[in-house]
């Protein structure tokens, strides 16, 4: 059973990670998502490919560094950073990018 102790050193650590490297944890994900991830798996598990014991994984910071986020959108650069990939997403589906339309077959003509 977990405990608020628990909850709360997984915060904690969370926490100082990104302020020791100067991130922001992203504000819609949230962080309780990443502790109740790391309590049920161990882990943080946002790719099984790579070797990771606890989260924040090792590529996280190449990550920030190359996209401005870690691969699972917890750590973010700045909120420059998150409010750009933010707009970039809600565009990319007002403009249709969302899904793909099934193909109606009709040849049009």
């Amino acid at each position: 059973m977990t405990t608020t102790n628990q909850k709360n050193r997984i915060r904690r650590a969370l926490l100082d990670w990104a302020a020791t490297h100067n991130l922001v944890i992203n504000p819609s994900k949230g962080m309780e998502q990443a502790v109740d991830n790391y309590l049920e798996f161990g882990y943080c598990p946002c790719d099984v490919t790579r070797s990771r014991t606890v989260c924040p994984c090792p590529e996280s910071l190449q990550d920030i560094e190359a996209t401005g986020h870690c691969l699972c959108r917890l750590f973010w650069r700045d909120y420059e950073a998150y409010r750009a990939i933010l707009k970039e997403d809600v565009d990319e589906q007002e403009n249709g990018g969302g899904s793909p339309q099934p193909d109606s077959g009709g040849g049009g003509g």
